[in-house]
């Protein structure tokens, strides 16, 4: 066998082992992270209720106002079968597809097929690529359109003498609109489209007019610019995820610790942060607070972020912005300078980094051109060392989830006694913080039949309360914390005059519940039934982080 076809075997063999293993915990492991429950996964539970997208009352506008594209995978199988598993399985094929589009457009730019072949493996074996595979997070459906703008940019750009180029720069609009509906930070990609497809831009403007329609994002711009003003959502949550001009200095000089990811780099990243003075405490970074934590170097091992596809979408920046790459060097571009710039630096989210994966894959893929045969090998073999530790956690998880007994496996957290005692038809309001995890709520293990209507974010009001009773049909309140409603960036609701006006409601009784600051509240017609259910739930299964 020649040796160009055992390299690209060798590759395809890596990048099936990742992509079979993350489907495997995907089909194996529930809903169970904070982000999935608090709004990728909830919000597939309230389409679900409302038989609708539309806009919902709702405490949290991640909800509501952020694209839902990636989403709606999620929520195609849930709508017809009311099962996690095969939901998040189409979900996750995100990450095959986008490693696809890496090694296509790499062919398409004429690379080496051997290196076309080992980029994919290099991508398909970035850490954070590995663990965004395993939830809800759109990133890798960014990547797969993202990939699809700049093919059909290049095939337009390639193809002058065709007939009909102007159906090029059209799929090019369309991808873009569904890149941008994956992922709104792909808004960066707008200038560079316009830039190269400035002779054809009817045509790209049309394409991504179609593209908007019908993916939905038409639709949520102008949810957005009705409900919040705006069809990039509420001005609060904005300011609050934006970075302000007089931290990009800062932000400038922490940018090139994100690629400083291999063994020996966490060294020079330590020298870069004190001499530049990188670790500058941005808006609300202090040393006591879990978030958004204090900036860090990324560590000596294992590697977390981009590893070798890092280091080879740095050349690709450095080296490729001229030459055949130069149209998906100048997407790449825009898509690692826009997350950078117009982001707040999440330390503990991992933001901006996570945000660049579209923009790595890219300055990857304007790399590959440049790279001989023989390069193919050695870096399949840095593909193998970076998968190795991220691979071994997945193989490690997908045993766990297959050993653990069902009722085990389900997270209803910090919800677990109310999912107990509320009966799996009953219709919930829940009075809810902006971080309410919601998504157990609905009844996950019995077909999604209980209901939950949020009570927003509006003080005590005992004829709202008796209105949304009435119209909704309610047979339980749900008070998660009786002191304060917390809201990112909004002001706190106090949550004593809630509390105290659901008390002296002499139509309800109250449940007694072990975990702390929760409340739970019946109408006085079901409180016999429920007391006995609230009685039977073991006082261990409160014995969490969150009970006393």
């Amino acid at each position: 066998m020649p040796i160009v076809g055992l390299a690209v075997l060798t590759a395809a063999g890596l990048i099936a082992v990742l992509t079979v293993s993350n489907l495997c915990l995907t089909a194996l492991a529930p809903i169970h992270t904070w982000d999935e429950k608090m709004y990728h996964a909830s919000r597939a539970a309230y389409w679900l209720q409302h038989q609708s997208i539309a806009f919902w009352e709702t405490q949290n506008e991640r909800q509501t106002a952020l694209s839902f594209e990636g989403e709606l995978f999620f929520f195609w199988p849930l709508l017809f079968t009311r099962l996690e598993a095969p939901g998040r399985v189409l979900f996750g094929l995100g990450f095959p597809l986008a490693i696809g589009a890496v090694w296509l457009l790499a062919l398409r730019l004429k690379a080496p097929p051997a290196v076309a072949a080992a980029g994919a493996a290099l991508y398909a074996s970035a850490p954070v690529g590995l663990f965004l595979a395993r939830y809800l997070k759109a990133d890798h459906w960014a990547v797969l359109f993202a990939c699809g703008t700049a093919y059909w940019l290049v095939e337009g750009q390639q193809d002058a003498e065709d007939s009909h180029p102007g159906a090029a720069y059209f799929w090019a609009g369309v991808s873009l609109a569904l890149c941008v509906h994956a992922r709104l930070y792909a808004l960066a990609l707008i200038p560079a489209v316009l830039l190269l497809s400035r002779k054809r831009l009817i045509a790209a403007a049309g394409g991504f007019l179609s593209g908007a329609a019908a993916c939905g994002l038409l639709f949520l711009f102008l949810s957005n610019w009705s409900w919040y003003g705006s069809p990039l959502g509420p001005s609060d949550m904005r300011g609050f995820y934006a970075s302000q001009p007089p931290e990009w200095t800062t932000i400038l000089k922490r940018a090139p610790g994100i690629f400083m990811d291999l063994p020996g780099s966490s060294a020079i990243a330590k020298v870069w942060v004190r001499s530049t003075g990188a670790g500058q405490p941005l808006r609300a970074e202090t040393a006591d607070t879990r978030w958004p934590a204090l900036y860090q170097p990324p560590p000596a091992w294992p590697p977390s972020r981009f590893a070798v596809a890092g280091l080879l979408a740095v050349a690709g920046l450095l080296l490729a912005w001229r030459g055949s790459s130069r149209t998906v060097w100048l997407c790449g571009a825009t898509l690692l300078a826009g997350p950078i710039l117009t982001l707040r630096w999440i330390t503990a989210d991992q933001i901006p980094d996570r945000f660049l994966l579209p923009a790595v894959a890219l300055l990857l893929v304007a790399a590959l051109p440049l790279c001989r045969n023989w390069m193919a090998w050695p870096m399949l073999a840095l593909a193998a060392f970076s998968a190795w530790y991220p691979g071994r956690e997945t193989a490690m998880f997908v045993r766990m989830w297959w050993l653990m007994p069902t009722a085990m496996s389900v997270d209803n957290t910090p919800f677990q006694e109310v999912c107990q005692v509320v009966p799996a038809d009953a219709t919930l309001l829940l009075i809810g913080t902006q971080i309410t995890p919601d998504y157990p709520l609905f009844g996950t293990q019995t077909g999604y039949r209980r209901k939950v209507y949020s009570w927003g974010r509006a003080p005590w009001d005992a004829t709202r309360f008796h209105q949304l009773a009435a119209v909704h049909g309610i047979t339980h309140i749900l008070l998660e914390d009786d002191r304060e409603l917390a809201f990112h960036w909004s002001p706190p609701v106090d949550a004593r005059p809630i509390a105290a006006g659901l008390d002296g409601e002499p139509a309800l009784q109250r449940l007694p519940l072990h975990t702390r600051r929760q409340r739970l509240y019946v109408w006085r017609s079901q409180a016999p039934v429920e007391a006995r259910a609230a009685a039977l739930v073991p006082t261990a299964r409160a014995a969490c982080s969150n009970c006393q």
